[in-house]
């Protein structure tokens, strides 16, 4: 089978490139070739600049693949010798500013070196100028984009890969565009933010500095007669039980510290440390749990929402 589809592919190419010849010999042997090559040589000695300006615009791209293709090797080596991982948002930028600069300089060669465009340039740049404004104010939240995307590549308050809060919403940076971030938030839902709405805002980096650590603090509402002493012991207790326990050596010790006065009570907040926020709010959920269920094995009454009702008289009940 394979033999006879080799065979079929041997006949039908052999038939392309014999027609191929058969065209080529006819077309030189007859007086069309004379004339064509006539038309031709006028024609290349009239557009020559064309071809000019089209090998020139060819040597651009090729020196436009060369140097984006340097600075991805750059890139890597230099995230291999400090071992980070390759920044994506510094290579997109750099490889766009090169570009744009290898095609404007490409540009103004063709037209300083072209009679037929220089004598034109004047006007043609003028009207370029005047739809540049145009488009300018059409397009100015797109521009104001792609200039706060450029901010946020070089000063860095995030990267990919950090865990940010962004106006309530906690997630993780997972791409940095030049026209918008993506954080994916702890409900695996995308969030697609333009950089002009994250760099105006203030965000909460809790990876910057490479210290994802963090203090975490939960509210335990008690009543008036619930012994205050026996109450931090037990929530002391349940914390240091817990299997994300986590004590910094140059940090203070966890603490339950009366935070506030209630009409009927009191509040005592439990301090301790996390490794991550994604661990301290597990951690905040299951101490909550086990601190209530230990207080009413104790017998301490926790302070609830009271509600009281005045009856008059003469209304039913």
């Amino acid at each position: 089978m394979d033999r006879l589809e080799e065979k079929k592919k041997f006949a039908k190419g052999f038939w392309i490139a014999f027609f191929i010849l058969a065209a080529f010999l006819l077309f030189y042997y007859s007086g069309v070739a004379k004339a064509f090559n006539r038309d031709l040589d006028a024609f290349l000695g009239a557009y020559d600049w064309i071809f000019d300006s089209l090998l020139l615009f060819l040597f651009a791209m090729f020196i436009s693949r060369i140097v984006t293709g340097f600075l991805k090797r750059q890139f890597r080596r230099i995230g291999q010798a400090k071992h980070l991982k390759l920044d994506r948002t510094r290579l997109a930028i750099s490889e766009s500013l090169a570009t744009a600069t290898i095609y404007i300089i490409a540009f103004i060669i063709i037209v300083e070196s072209t009679p037929e465009l220089k004598a034109y340039s004047t006007s043609v740049l003028a009207g370029v100028g005047f739809l540049a404004i145009v488009v300018g104010f059409a397009a100015q939240e797109t521009i104001s984009n792609v200039v706060a995307g450029i901010l946020i590549a070089i000063y860095q308050p995030f990267r990919v890969g950090d865990r940010i809060e962004f106006q309530g919403k906690l997630g993780k940076v997972e791409d940095i565009s030049l026209r918008h971030t993506v954080i994916r938030n702890w409900e695996n839902k995308m969030l697609v933010v333009p950089n002009a709405l994250i760099s105006k805002e203030t965000i909460t980096n809790y990876t910057l500095g490479g210290d994802e650590k963090l203090q975490m603090s939960i509210e335990v509402p008690l009543g008036n007669d619930a012994n205050i002493d026996k109450a931090r012991k037990i929530m002391l207790e349940e914390l240091k039980k817990h299997r994300n326990f986590f004590q910094p050596k140059d940090k203070g010790a966890p603490e339950a510290l009366l935070t506030e006065f209630r009409e009927s009570g009191f509040v005592l907040s439990l301090f301790f440390w996390a490794k991550d926020f994604p661990t301290g709010f597990a951690m905040s959920c299951d101490l909550r749990e086990s601190i209530k269920k230990r207080l009413d094995r104790e017998g301490i009454s926790m302070l609830l929402p009271q509600r009281m009702i005045v009856q008059r008289e003469g209304t039913k009940k």
